[in-house]
């Protein structure tokens, strides 16, 4: 009687563990949705969704499909609720983590400790506050854990069990090809259950499995579906199989500066960015020779996976591009660091004192931080790039040319177009793709003003504002990117430096543009709380930079004081003195009776 209820109570216990880790994951990960959207893939997948299209190169079918069930059947806002979407999956995948622990060890303070500190871990948390598919990926991956833990404690795997998890798996890979890391520890998992069958069971097991994967693979038949044009006129759309092979096996294959970087540039990367990983290393070096069983075969295979999956990162050319991807793989790395502590723990420690003791050493660090990243979503909870695209969108003229570098603000702007019904026919460009032949001849075939031009494959920024001039249109852009913590991009708008450097003559009106901006802004972010932020980070590296860099480039202008001044009052937060330096500076250009203020936007 006595054990019952002590089992009952261990049960009860658990439970309270594992909501209030929900609650605590939805409260730290759901304000930081605010800062909407973080990344290129965001608007892109939300405008898809609107136009039932897909993305090029299209990442993640499964996504893809989860972002137009929001526009078909749940009529919602996507560009808001796929951020929502990333919290409630990444908070689920905490709250998942915690049951796969306590399953594992016996010790539920143990198993809060562990999936609290992954829960703070900082690629963990970017990517359950940002439009991405890492949450989803997370949240499938602790599903295939849980349950896989789960056949193997039963001891028996139906044909039912083997769908499932076969159907768990399949739709892994519709969001992300690294769940391939996990397969063989899950298949040394089932060989210790399956073991004991018959031969005829074991086949009817795997057809089962073999018909699960089918089904969580139907969503790259999205990836055939003949939709109108693709949103990123980088990428061809797939028409095959070998194509679709292609895009799944890219890194390390096709880099234009394959194995540029040294060894040590690797590690230091690694060991910066994910130091789960290589605990995960360290635990299988220890106990793997303590007990030989099939789950350590497992875990050292899919190490060996995982480091074979970065290494491919980092030979895949592209400095930024290889950060940005470790940056994403952290996740999976960090999840399997994760199991193998706890593996490594349930194999070693018996004793349920050394357990206690050890639950005790990590709760010191979660019992400090997890109070800190819960007063830290405060300072980020304002929608700057959704506020500042609108008011580009309000900005820009019909029928403009805009010119991005990154795909971020373009996205945003089509994104706001098909919304609220704002469509001007702009004539969208990002930068980055214009050595890219096949970006040059979509655009060809796509804009009438790069029709029946011999541009050899190839075009330059220069030769699209020498045919916007000729077709006299207003050229739009912004210069500089400014990514806090590396997430956000956020254009100003004001005109691009190479404007002003290829036409002098629009000096004054570019500088006349400048302050006309500064002294709107303010008003623009008037719903935000950008005067509570206190990060030295953000202060330094807000969306004023590029302004900086206009004004070192205008010189001795008599207004550049005043606005480096405006610029100071915004780094100090000091939005009302701000504003008034600006509305005098631009007071004294209006007052000038031999210059009347142009546009905002100069047609030339």
């Amino acid at each position: 009687m006595n054990t019952n209820t002590g089992k009952k109570l261990d049960d009860y216990l658990s439970r309270g563990f594992g909501v209030c880790l929900l609650l605590v994951a939805w409260f730290l990960y759901f304000p930081n949705t605010a800062v909407s959207p973080q990344n290129s893939i965001s608007a892109e997948l939300a405008t898809a969704a609107i136009k039932h299209e897909l993305v090029y190169p299209p990442r993640s079918p499964l996504y893809s499909l989860l972002s137009w069930c929001f526009v078909d059947f749940l009529q919602l806002n996507p560009i808001a609720n796929l951020s929502i979407m990333s919290a409630v999956f990444q908070s689920l995948s905490v709250f998942i983590l915690f049951f796969i622990c306590s399953s594992l060890l016996r010790n539920s303070i143990l198993s809060f400790a562990i999936a609290a500190l992954w829960m703070i871990y900082i690629p963990v948390m970017n990517s359950a506050t940002i439009v991405g598919t890492t949450s989803l990926f997370n949240f499938i991956s602790c599903c295939l854990l849980y349950f896989s833990f789960a056949a193997k404690n039963k001891k028996f795997v139906s044909s039912y069990d083997s769908l499932f998890l076969g159907l768990l798996f399949g739709l892994g890979l519709s969001v992300n090809i690294a769940i391939l890391i996990w397969a063989p520890f899950l298949l040394c998992l089932h060989i210790e259950v399956l073991e004991s069958l018959e031969s005829k069971e074991k086949l009817d097991r795997l057809g089962a499995f073999v018909c699960g994967l089918g089904l969580g693979l139907l969503p790259y038949c999205l990836l055939f579906i003949k939709t109108s044009t693709s949103l990123n006129l980088a990428h061809a759309p797939l028409t095959s199989i070998s194509d679709l092979l292609l895009y799944l096996f890219p890194l390390g294959l096709s880099g234009s500066t394959a194995g540029s970087y040294s060894l040590k540039t690797f590690l230091d990367t690694m060991i910066s960015e994910a130091p789960f990983f290589l605990l995960g290393w360290l635990l299988l070096l220890l106990f793997y020779f303590k007990k030989r069983e099939f789950s350590v075969l497992g875990l050292l295979s899919s190490a060996v996976l995982a480091g074979l999956y970065a290494y491919f990162l980092f030979v895949s050319g592209d400095p930024d591009t290889y950060k940005m991807q470790i940056l994403n793989f952290c996740n999976p790395l960090s999840l399997y660091a994760v199991i193998t502590f706890v593996v490594a723990i349930s194999l070693i420690l018996d004793s349920q004192i050394m357990k206690t003791a050890i639950s005790v050493i990590l709760l010191f660090p979660t019992v400090y931080l997890v109070p800190l990243a819960l007063a830290a979503t405060n300072a980020r909870n304002d929608h700057v790039l959704l506020a500042e695209t609108q008011a580009i969108l309000n900005e820009v003229p019909e029928g403009a040319v805009f010119i991005s570098y990154y795909d971020r603000s373009s996205s945003m702007i089509r994104y706001l177009e098909q919304t609220n019904n704002q469509s001007k026919s702009l004539i969208l460009i990002n930068e980055r793709f214009l050595d890219n032949p096949n970006y040059v001849s979509k655009l060809q075939h796509k804009f009438e003003i790069f029709n029946n031009l011999d541009l050899a494959g190839k075009l330059k920024v220069e030769e699209i504002l020498g045919i916007a001039i000729r077709a006299r249109l207003p050229v739009y852009s912004h210069f500089g990117v400014v990514v806090p913590e590396n997430y956000v991009d956020l254009p100003v708008g004001v005109s691009v430096q190479w404007v002003s450097k290829s036409m002098p003559v629009l000096y004054r009106d570019i500088v006349e543009r400048l302050v006309a901006f500064c002294s709107r802004w303010p008003d623009v972010l008037a719903f935000t709380n950008f005067s509570r932020i206190e990060s030295e980070e953000l202060k330094q590296t807000a969306f004023l930079k590029p302004i900086e860099n206009h004004l070192n480039h205008f010189g001795d202008s008599p207004l550049a004081p005043p606005l480096h001044s405006a610029i100071k009052q915004f780094q100090l937060a000091r939005i009302d003195k701000a504003r008034n330096i600006c509305s005098s500076a631009l007071a004294k250009i209006s007052t000038n009776t031999s210059y009347k203020p142009g546009p905002y936007l100069p047609r030339y």
